[in-house]
């Protein structure tokens, strides 16, 4: 009888290591919005929204709901603008805009920095006919 081969340990070793640091790392990740407005119906999840981060867009609309995005995540990760555009899209379309406007961005964190805190506020807006 043989006792285990070296590259198996060093598979197993590997796989319980990867596994500890995955479960180790920590990711919370919510979206809401608060209509403004009522009469307006909802899009597709994926529909084409216009981001501005600055100024607005050339043609009236009207503002139709507020946007949250909030992310918080372990391990001295950050969050950018780039990972709550998603969430901010998928509320977006679920409230029935056209665009969003007026982006604002907050960012904390505690525990010794260890856990980052990224939150994100916008408006929704329809543009009128």
């Amino acid at each position: 009888m043989h006792g285990p081969n070296l590259n198996e340990m060093a598979r197993a070793t590997s796989l319980v290591v990867a596994c500890f640091a995955i479960a180790m790392t920590g990711c919370s990740i919510q979206s809401r919005h608060t209509m403004l407005v009522s009469h307006y119906v909802s899009k597709p999840s994926d529909c084409h929204i216009e981001f501005y981060t600055e100024g607005h867009p050339p043609r009236e609309y009207e503002r139709i709901s507020r946007l949250d995005a909030h992310i918080e995540r372990t391990y001295y990760v950050k969050s950018h603008l780039e990972d709550a555009l998603p969430m901010l899209r998928k509320e977006a379309c679920a409230s029935g805009a056209d665009a969003v406007i007026d982006i604002e961005e907050r960012g904390s964190s505690i525990n010794l920095r260890e856990t980052n805190i990224y939150h994100v506020t916008a408006t929704a807006v329809r543009y009128l006919p």
